[in-house]
């Protein structure tokens, strides 16, 4: 799609979808309703948003910051949940048909003329979007984080991709690998200002070097050096650095993507090391999120959707499978996921084993200070 410059395709329906005669569905969308809202997680996301795991996992040590060279900020206060709730936000959203709310939308401010006249924007921040235009890049100020937002919306850039990528290039500039002549301006950790003009150059390609960079932070370092830092498993790195069974997952996952995988709460939670337990862990969590996923469901209600609930709703419009629906509707994604990772045979018998080679940057192997 990037080569006919598509940036997404929409599906619109136009038709109703006529729901069964009978008080089944209502009665099974209040209780739904009901489970979903009381929960305390629930209330959490709607007041602050996924932003409040920012302190959480900076608290851990384990929220990755200037270029996961450090796992805690001590100036974190200024890019928390609970300071953009306090001084930069203007309304919450919901996706559609949802009661919880968890999409917070800030403002930014920017003044056109000499005698006090400013316009605003509004810009929807969460935890992701934070940790790459904030921690990951030095930046400790909500406005400044905003705005560094606001400036990968207008490119068209992906926030995340784009914080990992400036990230590297900062680092690679402080390590003298790469200089002005590239990035046409210094960098430095936390100035936000420079890395409002790189995420422009970005965009716009407006050397050999941006023009690289913007096809992927490993292809630069592949080009320059510094790979050994370069924060991608891949793709660039989300906003968790809790260990190994993290790093791992978004590096296999079919997507590599945190969205598939809870490897982050898994380095919380799990009290010992056993390999065969987390495989397993990762191969039937991704497939339970896919899944999930494809029932247009919240994965922050993933607990209260058990495959008894999910048979039950589907019952309830008219799908008349028995409770065993789901693990069998989910056999040709198992079969499909486990010659992924290795762990199925093919049809006609034979293994069916995926051989991935992966060269994790050593910054991935505690090179970093917690």
């Amino acid at each position: 799609m990037g080569v006919k410059n598509l940036k997404g395709i929409v599906i619109q329906g136009d038709a109703a979808f006529l729901l069964p005669e009978n008080r089944k569905y209502p009665d099974l969308f209040q209780d739904v309703h009901s489970r979903v809202t009381r929960t305390d997680m629930m209330s959490k996301y709607h007041n602050f948003g996924t932003a409040i795991n920012v302190a959480l996992l900076n608290e851990l040590k384990s929220l990755p910051c200037r270029n996961l060279q450090q796992t805690h900020e001590p100036d974190i206060a200024g890019i928390t949940g609970e300071r953009f709730a306090e001084e930069t936000l203007l309304r919450n959203g919901a996706c559609s048909g949802c009661p919880v709310g968890c999409i917070h939308i800030g403002f930014v401010r920017e003044k056109y003329a000499t005698e006090n006249q400013y316009l605003y924007r509004q810009v929807s921040y969460d935890h992701e979007p934070v940790f790459a235009a904030g921690s990951m890049l030095g930046v400790a100020q909500a406005f400044k984080v905003l705005t560094l937002i606001d400036a990968c919306e207008k490119m068209g850039l992906d926030v995340m991709s784009t914080g990992v990528a400036l990230a590297w290039a900062t680092e690679a500039f402080e390590k003298g690998i790469i200089g002005v002549k590239e990035t046409l301006m210094p960098l430095k950790m936390g100035d936000a200002n420079a890395f409002r003009q790189a995420i422009f150059n970005l965009g716009a390609g407006l050397n050999d070097f941006y023009r690289l960079l913007g096809q992927g932070t490993l292809k630069a370092a592949e080009h320059y050096g510094g790979a050994d830092f370069a924060c991608v498993l891949g793709q660039e790195m989300a906003g968790y650095a809790t260990g190994e069974v993290f790093f791992v997952s978004q590096a296999l996952g079919l997507r590599h993507s945190h969205l598939d995988t809870g490897g982050y709460a898994y380095d919380q939670k799990a009290e010992d090391k056993n390999v065969e337990k987390t495989v397993a862990f990762l191969v039937k969590d991704e497939q339970d999120r896919v899944f999930l996923t494809s029932m247009v469901a919240c994965l922050f209600a993933r607990s209260i959707y058990s495959d008894a609930l999910l048979s039950e709703c589907l019952h309830s419009v008219g799908y008349c499978f028995p409770n065993v629906f789901i693990p069998w509707a989910m056999m040709d994604w198992r079969i499909i996921s486990g010659r992924r990772h290795g762990t199925s045979k093919s049809f006609d018998g034979r293994p069916a084993w995926l051989r991935v080679s992966i060269r994790g940057p050593s910054r991935y192997r505690n090179d970093f200070q917690r």
